[in-house]
This record gives structure tokens, C-alpha cells and sequence, in this order.
């Protein structure tokens, strides 16, 4: 559904296990042209569309989604692309 936004050319969600009680924590990995979207957008259309446990906690803008040589996500690749944070929540 986050495709649908507008300079949006890719999207990867991802659940990722970082808060103390283990509880995962919506990702979205948004590709799209440096400039053209915010968190804070990306955040806001999809409060505006999903369910609140669907919302991202966190999103993270990049470029380009990163392939292996075979095509596939390359998933460790997006999650060095995390920024270091105290807390995900």
C-alpha cells in the first residue's frame, strides 16, 4: 500500500525484533528519488490508510532497494542501512 504513494518506487516492510520484551517493531524500507518524500509524509499516509499497528515505527528513505547478485532484497544489506538508535518504539 505504501507503493501507492506517490514517488514511491519500491517498498520493503519488515519486522524487526529490537525492543526490550521482544515485541517487532513495522519497518518500511521506501525507495524512492532523494528529495521527493519525509518520514514524516510516508508516516502520515499511512496513519491516514492502515491500521495503527500497521504504521511503520520506523521508515527509512533510500534510493534504491539493495539486490543480491541474484535479484532477491538483499535484507542484510537494509537493516546496515538502519541508522543506531536507542530506542525503536
Amino acid at each position: 500500500m505504501i507503493r501507492d504513494l506517490g514517488p514511491v518506487s519500491e517498498v520493503v516492510v519488515e519486522g524487526l525484533d529490537r525492543t526490550a520484551v521482544g515485541n517487532p517493531v513495522v519497518c518500511a524500507f521506501v525507495a524512492c528519488l532523494t528529495g521527493t518524500l519525509t518520514v514524516d509524509q510516508v508516516v502520515a499516509w499511512c496513519r491516514g490508510r492502515l491500521s495503527d499497528y500497521k504504521v511503520p515505527r520506523r521508515v527509512v528513505l533510500v534510493p534504491e532497494i539493495p539486490r543480491t547478485a541474484r535479484g532477491k532484497v538483499d535484507r542484510e544489506a537494509l537493516h546496515r542501512l538502519l541508522p543506531v538508535s536507542s530506542s525503536d518504539a
